[in-house]
């Protein structure tokens, strides 16, 4: 009888331990980013399909943040199965909320336009286009971090 009581104590204990461990663990932390979130390099991808074209998309590759808000891409990339190497310029910003906006001038008055959400303090990146008649997504995942830097608090 008495092991059977320390038992049920010892489960008790620990099912009280485990619930305020997750109440802890529930409780909101708020993030703040900036333009200067992003640092050194990250690979990524992008799938999915332009419907105004009816054609699919892929690409793969590096961006390397030059500065905050400044990034370069090169990359290799498939539509509709003509594959082609890539490089590209574009500018980006981030809100405090850690959502952000990219946009790649092309050569004529066009853009290419990227929504995304910074997440695992500046460790992965989630995108998606934010161009009517594409339906592509994506992530990144950095692979070159900056010595000393804390990207996101």
């Amino acid at each position: 009888m008495l092991r059977r009581h320390f038992l049920v104590v010892c489960v008790c204990g620990l099912v009280a331990m485990g619930a305020r461990n997750l109440s802890a663990a529930a409780e909101p932390v708020e993030a703040s980013c900036s333009d200067a979130s992003l640092q050194g390099a990250y690979g990524f991808r992008l799938t999915g399909t332009n419907t105004a074209l009816n054609r699919l998309y892929a690409i793969v590759g590096r961006i390397q943040i030059s500065k905050p808000g400044e990034l370069k891409v090169t990359a290799t990339q498939s539509v509709q199965g003509k594959v082609m190497r890539v490089a590209m310029e574009g500018k980006y910003s981030v809100r405090p909320d850690c959502t952000g906006s990219a946009k790649f001038p092309m050569g004529d008055t066009s853009s290419i336009n990227l929504d995304f959400v910074i997440v695992n303090r500046g460790q992965n990146i989630e995108f998606i286009s934010a161009d009517d008649g594409t339906v592509e997504s994506g992530s990144g995942t950095r692979i070159a971090a900056v010595t000393g830097a804390d990207p996101a608090k």
